[in-house]
């Protein structure tokens, strides 16, 4: 069985999805099918004019910015994590570990 192989990359963006993230699409066709595959055109684009503009991720998600605090972390952990990072680098310094990467 023979197959013609159609590979494309696309950018999600180009097509109403709010993310400019690119992927390869491969799509393999049977010979024996007699059909010749075409890539759909794009929908959107960032310049030009003929087409939509690409959509922002805020015009799809209510809000970025969640508002329950247990989102958020605490003052007390922030902190927290501040002074772990400064004790890991003395800990690091005092007994130089062969495999690790000091810069």
């Amino acid at each position: 069985m023979d197959i013609i192989y159609h590979i494309n990359f696309v950018n999600a963006a180009d097509y109403g999805v709010p993310q400019k993230r690119e992927r390869v699409f491969i799509i393999g066709v049977r010979n024996d099918l007699n059909m010749i595959y075409e890539f759909p055109d794009t929908t959107h684009s960032n310049n030009n004019k003929h087409k939509q503009p690409w959509v922002a991720l805020n015009r799809v998600i209510d809000s970025l910015v969640p508002e329950d605090p247990k989102y958020y972390f605490s003052k007390r952990a922030v902190e927290g994590m501040k002074n772990a990072k400064k004790y890991e680098k003395r800990f690091v310094a005092r007994f130089k570990w062969p495999l690790l990467n000091y810069n």
